[in-house]
């Protein structure tokens, strides 16, 4: 079959040098919004540090990155060819060209106003959903953005907004719907949502967290897992249709169709039947949270969220799911095992390179060596004589630490790789789900076939035990090298949803799996075992959405153990962390912090903030290493677990200006 080449102009083939411009975090985050420019073939992918990602398809390289300030993106849209406007979380909105990488206009809210949803409308105009209540229209003219005009603020935060000929319909915080004029952003009639027939009301109250036009349909994503949908004409309720169990946050509508997505990842896509819509066909691409949807090629659905991930699902000539609907993740950047360590050295994993640091526990680190890389590296491995890492194309690269990044060997074709407890074998697994066994002298032989899949982290538990996991099959796999023998293990409980498959390190190896509603269990890597099974946070923080900045709470990213008798343990999330200490089971005590803690005063005020990244902590010893981002040039902090199982900051942040060359 003859893939499609992309067209696009000569000026675009090449990566921009913002690509690598030391201002912008290219890093690892999450999916907050996504648009396409079909006409050139470009796609936008804002995330959730403020970073703009720009891809151009069938190919799907990146040719260039923008960025403006460290704040959630949370809406995307082009103005012309080469032209684009982002609205940020913080109240800012930005104005983009594709050849730099800094806006070239801002316009910032006054008084910390928020903004939930930007759209555009006819005639260089766009409006935002603000938390104060508010609809703000804008307008951009001559390279500037310009308010023109606002509704009445109001004492709840409006979440979303969908524009139906001259109406503007918003949804607000505290479950009311309003209709507005466009011309005027006078109201003209309000109504509260029915939750009659809520099967999880919070607070008697169903959040309208999306809006959405359809057949000249009102369709609100509500917080208990329903579509409701009213006519426009009287703004009356016509049906009301269940398709997921917690939060839905995404809402796209394609012809005589709407696809939704939330906290429960399963996209569902509903149709008008000529009468009513209903469910024609539903699937599940990602493992994580969905935050946005955009069309392709008029053929193809992407969706982008939690996971650095982006998959599409093909559509029919009339915009539904294909019915045998096979998900492809069009481009990754995995979110773990790009900073590890030994007991010589530290590997830091920066997408165009790699440092190489040789550290004492009591000093700062010393500079070793850096490696530019031509592919992006998707995981890195470090023993005391190599480092490897993949790359995009799915080939790994070993090169020896004390030759300065020598090129040892290329291995093309692999997934993923480890390195047994001898360090003196690894294995790995080719682009047909193979598992082989890898000398350094050249032997290789084949093991056993495994799963179809993408594996997402590789690692030995004992000296013939590797675990390999699957969170979007919602599995992992047991394979014991001495015999051969293959257990496929299954993670998901009670019909919920597995999010992530973590190895816990630590002195008794553990796995950590979480789930959609934000349930965490701990298990003995043989899984034959549960230890912990618990909520990860109080009644009231259940709510998991990016809608509403004072109800969101981070899944847990990452979990560590201690070197001693692992009863203690280390929950993370972008910024905070959740202590346990095992006293018998389930564990008595449970204690969280925030990490925001650790920052001096003036930085909090700033509105900084600690992000962990997944699996971004080392244990040596008794100290524990995170992996901070955005703290202006503190990257690391270490910590010393003491015997009351609590952390002190023994040594602050350290980066690249204390490298001892």
């Amino acid at each position: 079959m003859q893939i499609e080449q992309p067209q696009i102009k000569k000026q675009y083939e090449k990566a921009h040098v913002s690509l690598y411009h030391k201002q912008i975090p290219y890093l690892p985050s999450t999916i907050t919004a996504l648009s396409n420019n079909q006409n050139q073939q470009l796609l936008l992918v804002g995330k959730e540090n403020g970073v703009i990602e720009i891809y151009s398809y069938p190919t799907y390289t990146q040719i260039s990155l923008c960025c403006s300030i460290n704040s959630q993106i949370r809406s995307l849209f082009w103005i012309d060819e080469q032209y684009f406007i982002c609205a940020y979380l913080s109240g800012q909105i930005s104005l983009f060209n594709i050849h730099d990488y800094k806006p070239l206009n801002n316009f910032q809210l006054p008084d910390n106003i928020n903004i939930y949803q930007s759209i555009s409308t006819a005639d260089s105009q766009f409006i935002c959903a603000c938390s104060d209540g508010s609809i703000r229209k804008f307008e951009y003219q001559n390279n500037k953005l310009y308010q023109i005009q606002q509704s009445q603020q109001l004492d709840c935060q409006c979440l979303s907004i969908a524009i139906n000929k001259e109406y503007v319909y918003a949804s607000f915080s505290n479950g009311s719907i309003r209709q507005l004029t466009y011309k005027t952003l006078l109201q003209q009639q309000t109504w509260q949502l029915n939750i009659s027939s809520s099967k999880i009301a919070k607070a008697n109250v169903i959040i309208p967290w999306k809006l959405c036009i359809c057949n000249n349909n009102l369709f609100i994503a509500s917080s208990n897992g329903s579509i409701i949908i009213y006519e426009t004409q009287f703004n009356t309720e016509i049906q009301q249709i269940q398709t997921h169990m917690s939060d839905i946050l995404t809402l796209y509508p394609n012809l005589h169709n709407v696809y939704v997505s939330g906290v429960d990842s399963k996209v569902v896509c509903l149709s008008y039947n000529g009468s009513q819509f209903q469910i024609t066909q539903q699937i599940r691409g990602q493992s994580h949270d969905i935050y946005a949807f955009e069309i392709i090629k008029n053929n193809i659905l992407i969706s982008g969220g939690l996971n650095t991930d982006i998959c599409y699902y093909k559509l029919d000539q009339n915009g539904q799911l294909l019915q045998q609907n096979q998900f492809t993740h069009i481009f990754t950047i995995p979110r773990s095992e790009q900073f590890i360590c030994n007991h010589q050295y530290i590997a830091i994993n920066k997408y165009n390179s790699i440092d190489l640091l040789s550290y004492d526990i009591e000093s700062d680190p010393i500079y070793w060596c850096e490696f530019k890389l031509q592919k992006p590296a998707h995981f890195i491995k470090l023993t005391k004589k190599f480092v490897c890492y993949g790359q995009s194309d799915q080939t790994i690269i070993m090169n020896e630490v004390d030759k300065q990044f020598k090129k040892f060997k290329i291995y093309p074709h692999f997934k993923d790789m480890e390195f047994d407890h001898t360090l003196n074998t690894f294995y790995s697994i080719d682009k047909d789900d193979k598992l082989f066994k890898h000398k350094f002298n050249g032997q290789s032989q084949f093991i056993t076939q495994l799963i179809h899949g993408q594996p997402k982290l590789m690692k030995f538990v004992n000296k013939k035990t590797l675990i390999i996991t699957y969170p979007h099959q919602q599995k992992f796999i047991s394979v014991n090298v001495i015999n051969n023998k293959v257990d496929e293990i299954d993670c998901r409980s009670n019909q919920n949803y597995v999010t992530n498959i973590l190895i816990i390190n630590g002195k008794c190896i553990k796995i950590l799996v979480t789930y959609a509603s934000h349930i965490f269990a701990i298990y003995n890597y043989d899984f034959q075992q549960q230890l912990w099974q618990m909520n990860s946070y109080s009644k009231e923080h259940m709510m998991h959405s990016p809608l509403n900045i004072t109800l969101l709470k981070d899944p847990i990213r990452g979990a560590i153990t201690d070197n001693q008798d692992s009863k203690r343990m280390l929950l993370f999330t972008n910024n905070h962390f959740i202590r346990l200490h095992q006293r018998g089971i389930p564990p008595k005590e449970v204690k969280e912090q925030e990490f925001s803690k650790m920052l001096e005063q003036e930085k909090k005020n700033n509105g900084q903030k600690l992000d962990i990244v997944d699996n971004y902590a080392l244990i040596y010893h008794n100290y524990v290493i995170l992996n901070c981002l955005h703290i202006s040039n503190q990257n690391y902090i270490l910590l010393e677990w003491d015997k009351q199982a609590t952390f002190s900051q023994i040594q602050g942040a350290f980066d690249g200006k204390k490298y001892k060359h």
